[in-house]
């Protein structure tokens, strides 16, 4: 890239950092480097939501300002992305932000294994956690793992990722965050998602749906599931067929059939004319 492409591409890839949450303020830092000892870094209160071209400083492999930069404060984790640079010369962009999901891992010291359910998941391959003490020894750890993969957790510190543009990096972070998230989804923070965890896990919902009466639109509570009652070999059918209606009704004793009878006329006097009467003589009584 020439030096305005890769500070326009570092602007657009900053924006989107902080859109999506990866940065915070002034946290985390971009470089693209140019030539064969040029590289161009975020400064080190350089906004990443409002970042601008003057936001940047272009240094030398060795951390030094060149000719014509202005005087800006440098960000702590320079060294890690030129070390990268000194190490690998594939590498053209280095990204340091702070997703949460991911940040989380790192902190966990929870690693990210090798997947492959979507191609930017391959692409991004294993995530190893590194410790991040401030020393120097940190930069060679990162270098190293720029040399055989993708991304590094940086535990304590966020995370790094390296690519040939800011935006395949960005994307690259993105990929790490969601890494995060499908493995809280499936089994919780405390283990590391695998190949063969999503393949079982894929074969755990399969055996499921094809349980007799499992529709797409019926299907067995989780906690059945797991408590063993969905799934055995001697499940017995919910329904259980009934003897035809037929056989039931020859088998019950036939009554003979009564003529109606009429109904008895009713001798009482209505509860209305007991009523009356009662009333009738108790006034009688009174008036003696």
């Amino acid at each position: 890239m020439s030096d305005f492409e890769a500070k326009k591409a570092m602007v657009d890839a900053a924006k989107l950092l902080a859109d999506k949450g990866f940065a915070i303020a002034t946290d985390g830092s971009l470089s693209v480097r140019i030539g064969p000892n040029a590289v161009w870094i975020t400064a080190g209160d350089a906004r990443k939501g409002g970042m601008t071209q003057d936001m940047m400083v272009k240094v030398d492999l060795d951390g030094k300002p060149m000719l014509g930069s202005r005087v800006r404060e440098l960000p702590e984790e320079m060294r890690l992305h030129l070390k990268v640079y000194r190490d690998n010369p594939e590498v053209r962009a280095v990204i340091h932000g702070y997703p949460p999901g991911a940040t989380a891992m790192g902190i966990r010291g929870q690693e990210m294994g090798a997947v492959s359910f979507t191609k930017t998941l391959r692409r991004l391959g294993r995530v190893p956690v590194i410790p991040y003490t401030g020393a120097e020894s940190d930069a060679a750890a990162v270098s190293m793992a720029a040399g055989s993969g993708n991304g590094a957790l940086l535990q304590g510190n966020g995370c790094m990722v390296w690519s040939e543009t800011p935006m395949e990096a960005l994307y690259l972070l993105e990929a790490m965050e969601y890494y995060s998230r499908v493995t809280a989804e499936l089994d919780g923070p405390a283990k590391t998602v695998s190949n063969t965890m999503v393949r079982d896990t894929m074969m755990r919902n399969t055996a499921v749906s094809e349980l007799p009466g499992v529709t797409g639109l019926v299907k067995p509570k989780t906690s059945d599931v797991r408590h063993g009652t969905i799934g055995r070999t001697n499940i017995q059918p919910a329904v259980k067929a009934e003897a035809p209606r037929v056989e039931v009704r020859q088998q019950l004793p036939q009554k003979p059939q009564q003529s109606p009878q009429k109904p008895q006329r009713v001798t009482e006097k209505p509860r209305e004319d007991v009523m009356a009467e009662v009333v009738r003589r108790t006034m009688q009584n009174f008036h003696l």
